[in-house]
């Protein structure tokens, strides 16, 4: 698995880029990938799912922990799924929680490779 985070220029969306499998061994980088999005001020959370090849409970619980948590709750957008990725979001109700766009926004910065 592959992670990174960008937040815009002005503070107020974190991009957040995963590729490749995500498993149970993922679980502790994830863990740190939320800590790391709780501690900024961002208004709204993208995470693009586009070159997820697996996703299992460790990423599908990461995605509920960062969209869902009552006290910094803030709205989660997840990008790109692919048809696999589409399938898990509506198995596990995580469409409830995050809203899904077939793309990426406008703003996408364009440094995450």
């Amino acid at each position: 698995m592959s992670l990174s985070i960008t937040s815009s220029v002005d503070p107020s969306v974190d991009y957040v880029q995963i590729r490749g499998d995500v498993d149970l061994a993922d679980g502790r980088a994830l863990g740190r990938a939320a800590t790391q999005l709780r501690a900024t001020d961002a208004a709204t959370i993208y995470v693009d799912l586009g070159g997820v090849t697996f996703m299992g409970s460790t990423l599908v619980a990461f995605l509920v922990r960062i969209g869902s948590v009552s006290d910094w709750r803030r709205p989660l957008v997840l990008c790109r799924p692919t048809t696999m990725a589409c399938k898990v979001i509506h198995m596990t109700g995580l469409n409830q929680v995050a809203r899904v766009r077939p793309d990426l926004p406008t703003g996408w910065p364009q440094v995450i490779g």
